[in-house]
């Protein structure tokens, strides 16, 4: 069976960084952040909506402690502080 497309694949940015996971423990889990939050928000640093967003969010987080996470779960709106 052979399969294939036609045209130009294109990604999509949405704003945000995904958690995909939190380790028991962690400063993460301590904040409360949960499996499928969204990080909308790193203190003054907003996640938007591009392909450096998930690089530059997480060299924020490495470097600037203590802070506060703006966050959604399921649409809802959230802050959290967290100490890395």
């Amino acid at each position: 069976m052979q399969v294939s497309t036609v045209g130009v694949s294109e990604s999509v940015f949405r704003p945000g960084v995904l958690v995909p996971d939190v380790s028991r423990a962690s400063p993460a889990a301590e904040a409360g952040l949960r499996r499928g939050d969204v990080i909308l928000k790193v203190q003054d640093l907003e996640a938007t909506a591009s392909r450096s967003t998930i690089p530059r969010v997480v060299q924020y987080i490495m470097c600037a402690p203590p802070l506060l996470l703006h966050t959604a779960f399921s649409g809802t709106p959230d802050e959290r502080s967290a100490y890395t």
